[in-house]
């Protein structure tokens, strides 16, 4: 059974997943499977992390001290490219959810969140990687009070035991969709569900940021762009740049801070949040730059016309 599923693992790896799609520091296939059996015996720290999301007061959700010293470390961080982590938090590595972020950037990402997610119904991820990231937004913004009907997970790799053990639990129906953002049926969920809160962290590439944007735009009222400040991702980087000045119906917000010991930039979490809640679901918010006429075209038109404004900036 172990040969037939790295068989399995090597096809869907090397055929099915594309280059930029390739999970960073994961280059073997038995190295993916050790991965899988490694969460495996960490699932008891979705448990803990709901009870600890769950217990937490409203003072403590607004705390930003509290949150960055003392919540975030308690979930656990990340243990893979470990040159692009400050050294010292390195007790934390690891450790519990293995979330792939710094500390200083989610703690007032969370901040924000208390106070501007409580109106969203829907929570969609695309590139949820183990999960550790999405069962801790998706607690976070239903105890800040967000009334969430469902919550979606996409990513190319097999669902993970972190987010397998949170179905489980979850207070609200969880998908996972194992594919691309770039999928026929990925594009008719958005149609259909309408997501009004977007986490974009897939294809990092020029082409593919675009596309989830673009995706993301009709319905959501937060569309959220990770590794908008990294030396290691320069499309999205790029693209968040000029993102937050054609997008102008949105607010733009950044959590981006760094650490001293770390020698170069990385990850950054960039927020867009429509200014107006009354806008009717599938309608388009233009920049003044685009021509009027084009309210009135089909939405394809109009993402195309939007994707060639952004295009045109980035070049």
């Amino acid at each position: 059974m172990i040969i037939v599923t790295a068989i399995l693992l090597n096809y869907y790896i090397l055929v099915q997943i594309p280059p930029w799609y390739h999970l960073r520091g994961l280059s073997l296939n038995s190295e993916l499977l050790a991965k899988y059996e490694y969460y495996s015996s960490l699932v008891h720290h979705v448990d803990d992390t709901i009870n600890v999301i769950r217990g937490l007061t409203d003072a403590n959700m607004r705390d930003l001290d509290f949150i960055q010293h003392t919540l975030i470390p308690r979930l656990g961080l990340n243990n893979e490219i470990l040159e692009e982590q400050p050294p010292e938090l390195s007790d934390y590595f690891g450790t519990g959810l293995h979330i792939w972020q710094y500390p200083s950037q989610l703690a007032r990402y969370l901040q924000w969140l208390t106070n501007h997610a409580k109106d969203i119904t829907s929570y969609c991820e695309i590139g949820c990687r183990w999960g550790g990231m999405f069962i801790l937004i998706k607690e976070w913004v239903q105890r800040a009070g967000a009334k969430l009907e469902y919550a979606t997970a996409i990513d190319p790799i097999e669902e993970t035991p972190f987010l397998s053990r949170y179905k489980l639990l979850s207070e609200v129906p969880i998908e996972y969709i194992q594919g691309f953002s770039t999928e026929p049926r990925v594009e008719e969920i958005f149609r259909s569900r309408k997501p009004s809160f977007v986490f974009i962290d897939g294809d990092h590439s020029m082409k593919g940021v675009v596309h989830d944007h673009l995706l993301a735009r009709d319905f959501a009222t937060i569309i959220v762009h990770h590794d908008v400040t990294s030396s290691a991702c320069p499309d999205t980087t790029n693209f968040w740049s000029h993102v937050k000045q054609v997008e102008s119906d949105f607010n733009s917000f950044e959590f981006c801070d760094q650490y001293e010991s770390v020698p170069m930039s990385y990850l950054g979490i960039g927020v867009l949040e429509r200014r107006s809640k009354d806008v009717p679901l599938n309608t388009f918010i233009f920049s003044p730059e685009i021509n009027e006429s084009l309210k009135q075209r089909d939405p394809e038109s109009v993402a195309r016309r939007l994707a060639r404004k952004i295009k045109s900036l980035i070049r």
